[in-house]
């Protein structure tokens, strides 16, 4: 997915906190789709390796 860097940014830094930031709304997302039954986490497989 690549690594968010800010040390080439003059104005407005920022992506390294974006990893951090999915993970908080994400926490808030309903685990079943509405729509169809399904819950994505059971059938995708996901990984997160944390913030270095």
């Amino acid at each position: 997915v690549g690594v968010p860097f800010d040390g080439g940014v003059t104005n407005r830094p920022g992506a390294r906190h974006g990893p951090r930031e999915i993970r908080n709304q994400s926490s808030l997302i309903r685990r079943l789709n509405q729509a169809n039954g399904i819950s994505p986490h059971d059938i995708c497989t996901v990984a997160d390796v944390g913030d270095a």
